[in-house]
């Protein structure tokens, strides 16, 4: 009976191997240049958003409702103009 079934076994595992080692030699990669439709900024400009978008205006109240972690608790709320610094550094 075991011998049967490595019998069995061995005869499925012989065309699966060569299947795989068929489909693993055909597979080759190829390196496409892709336009991304961006236009193309020089130095200069990206160091002039970074100091445009990276400024922190400090005197800029974090929360326009302070937020309270006693009863009544309160998640507060952000500044809008806090947000959009934050958003601004994410996207530079």
């Amino acid at each position: 009976m075991i011998g049967t079934k490595m019998k069995i076994s061995s005869l499925l595992a012989l065309p699966l191997a060569g299947l795989l080692l068929l489909l693993g030699g055909t597979q080759t990669a190829h390196a496409e240049q892709i336009d991304s439709l961006l236009p193309e900024r020089s130095q200069q400009e990206i160091d002039q958003k970074r100091n445009q978008w990276m400024r922190v205006d400090q005197t800029l109240p974090m929360f326009t409702e302070t937020p309270s972690t006693v009863f009544p608790y309160s998640a507060g709320l952000l500044n809008e103009r806090y947000l959009d610094q934050g958003l601004n550094a994410a996207n530079l």
